[in-house]
């Protein structure tokens, strides 16, 4: 399967882009430099305020900052990319001794994929799929 396909050859009730999305223009990051978005960031970030409606409680807060705990305890990923949880280059220095970077994976697609699996149920894992990678679903461009 080709995944370079133009959008009219995909068979998609909806549009399929051609280009890599610059992550500077992703919700998270928009109000940090947008001065239309600015005003919006702050009200979510910085004055959010209890309420009745759903979504708006003390509880739903509370939800919302324990999900967001683990991304800023452990990951930064959303916040500045290629570190912690996200990083995609290499490993921590202290375990750089145990490895042998740079080689080649010898074993096979069929092969890695049993392997991943494994390893991902072994961490707790329900479902594990594996997929061909569409260079679109990369950024573009890293936005700090």
């Amino acid at each position: 399967m080709d995944l370079r396909k133009q959008p009219s050859e995909h068979n998609s009730p909806f549009p399929v882009a051609t280009y890599r999305f610059d992550q500077r223009n992703e919700m998270f990051k928009r109000s940090a430099w947008d001065e239309k978005m600015k005003p919006y960031g702050q009200r979510l970030y910085r004055e959010a305020r209890y309420g009745r409606n759903a979504g708006f409680r003390q509880l739903d807060h509370a939800f919302r900052i324990a999900a967001w705990n683990i991304e800023a305890s452990a990951g930064f990923g959303n916040i500045r990319g290629n570190s912690g949880l996200y990083s995609w280059q290499g490993v921590a220095p202290r375990f750089e001794q145990w490895l042998e970077l740079g080689d080649q994976v010898k074993e096979s697609p069929e092969e890695m994929s049993r392997i991943v699996k494994r390893v991902a149920h072994f961490y707790g894992a329900d479902l594990v799929g594996i997929c061909k990678f569409h260079p679109n679903w990369v950024y573009s461009h890293e936005y700090n």
